[in-house]
Formats: C-alpha cells, sequence, structure tokens
C-alpha cells in the first residue's frame, strides 16, 4: 500500500546518524536560502533575520526530512544483508543466537563502525554476552529502530521460536518480502524521479523570474520594495510561494 511517510516516531534514531558537518551543511543551506529571499522579495538585510526563521527553517525541516528518508532506506538494505547472513548461519545449522553471532562477523567486515546496522549488531551481541535472552534483545532492537521491517523480522522470529517452527524457512520469506518491497520502492523512485526533478526547477523559476525582473527592469521593481503596498504584495507571493513549495514537497514524499 502506497503511503506517506512519518518520521515523527523514528526520527531521532535517524538522527543520530547525520553528522555535524552534515548539519552544518544544512544550517548553511538555510542561512542561504533566508539571505536569498530577503535579497529577491525585499531587497534587505534586516528581512534575512526576519525571514530566517520561516523560510530558513522551511529549508532546515526539508533537507532534514530528506536525509531522514535516505538513512531509512539506507538501513533497509543494511538489515537486508544482515539477514541474508543469519539465513546463511541458519542453513548450515546455527542456532538462532549463534546465527546472530557469525552475521556479526560479516558486518563487521562489510560495514564501517558508525554505520547503523553495525552499532545496533555490536550492541545485540554485547547483550548476548551478558546473558541477555535472544527474544528480549531482538525487541529492544524493534524498540530502537521502529522501523516496519524490524518489527515484522521480530514478531515472526518470536513467534517461531516459541513454537519451534523452521527459523530459517522464516528467514527467507522475511527476505523476499523486504527484497520484494525495496523493488517496488525503487520502481516507485524510477517513476516519479521526472516528478522530482520537475518540483525542483519549479521551485527555483520563481526566484530566477524576480532576478532577472530586478536586473532587466529595475524601475519597474522599485515600486515592489518601496512603502507598504509594495512590501504587502511582495509578501504576499513569497506565502504563496511557501504553501505551494509545501503541497508540492509532500505530493512527492510517497512510499511503500
Amino acid at each position: 500500500m502506497l503511503k506517506k511517510r512519518n518520521y515523527r516516531k523514528k526520527k531521532n534514531c535517524w538522527r543520530q546518524d547525520i553528522r555535524k558537518g552534515e548539519y552544518l551543511t544544512g544550517c548553511l543551506g538555510a542561512v542561504g536560502a533566508a539571505g536569498l529571499t530577503a535579497l529577491l522579495f525585499y531587497r534587505s538585510t534586516v528581512a534575512a533575520l526576519v525571514l530566517l526563521l520561516p523560510v530558513g527553517g522551511t529549508f532546515l525541516y526539508v533537507w532534514e526530512k530528506e536525509k531522514l528518508r535516505r538513512k531509512e532506506r539506507e538501513f533497509t538494505r543494511q538489515f537486508l544483508d544482515a539477514l541474508q547472513s543469519v539465513s546463511a548461519a541458519l542453513n548450515v545449522g546455527y542456532s538462532l543466537e549463534n546465527s546472530l553471532l557469525e552475521a556479526g562477523k560479516e558486518m563487521r567486515i562489510m560495514y564501517r563502525e558508525q554505520d547503523r546496522i553495525l552499532k545496533e549488531w555490536n550492541y545485540m551481541i554485547r547483550q548476548m554476552k551478558m546473558n541477555i535472552g535472544v527474544e528480549r534483545i531482538l525487541e529492544e532492537f524493534s524498540e530502537r529502530i521502529d522501523q516496519e521491517d524490524v518489527r515484522n523480522f521480530v514478531t515472526v522470529t518470536a513467534t517461531v521460536k516459541k513454537s519451534g517452527g523452521n527459523m530459517a524457512r522464516v528467514i527467507r520469506q522475511t527476505i523476499s518480502q523486504i527484497q520484494e518491497k525495496e523493488e517496488l520502492n525503487q520502481e516507485i523512485e524510477t517513476v516519479i524521479s521526472a516528478q522530482k526533478m520537475e518540483f525542483l526547477v519549479m521551485a527555483v523559476i520563481p526566484f530566477g523570474m524576480i532576478a532577472y525582473m530586478m536586473l532587466s527592469f529595475p524601475e519597474f521593481m522599485e515600486v515592489l520594495y518601496q512603502g507598504v503596498p509594495g512590501r504587502a504584495v511582495m509578501t504576499g507571493c513569497l506565502v504563496l510561494y511557501l504553501a505551494a513549495f509545501g503541497t508540492g514537497f509532500r505530493m512527492i514524499q510517497i512510499e511503500v
């Protein structure tokens, strides 16, 4: 089912993976967006400070939301690799606990220490060495990540472990479901990539038009930068632009 993503619950987890340098880049972009908007809409440095909250905040919100989406997609691919390692270990006769340990060895080869999957896997391994039950370990893992794929994996794993079912077969089915979901997500990305590009172009065009008018017809634009009526018109245009930008951004935030 297609749905719009909600990062309210899991944004804290993915936020931890956004480095300080990345946040600095986002903040600089927000300041730049506020400054450019103030220059083109008000031709005022004072307005840049006033617009830092609405315009800069909107830019930072959009930037962060896109970062969170990418971090979650990246983790899904990492988690899929981890499950494939667990499945391979189960197929050769390892127990679930030992399969998690074996998967951890492969994760250390495939990923860096700062990658989310390796952080979580190392933490789970430390818990196992403290003789904490695997059911509790996986449940806490699901609570920390709070992602649908992880929740499904933990739920079916706990059920099979209690009922004594075929763990290897269940893990393979889980892998297949995640792969199908990722393939569908990729197809959706391909379909809406053109719309995303159109959205970005349309978002830039108003700024380009105002800049062109300022350079080509400065006398005509002068009335919009002086007096209450002119500034009111530009403010109204800015409000409409932000509303249209927000609507367009929400329309392209569609995943499986």
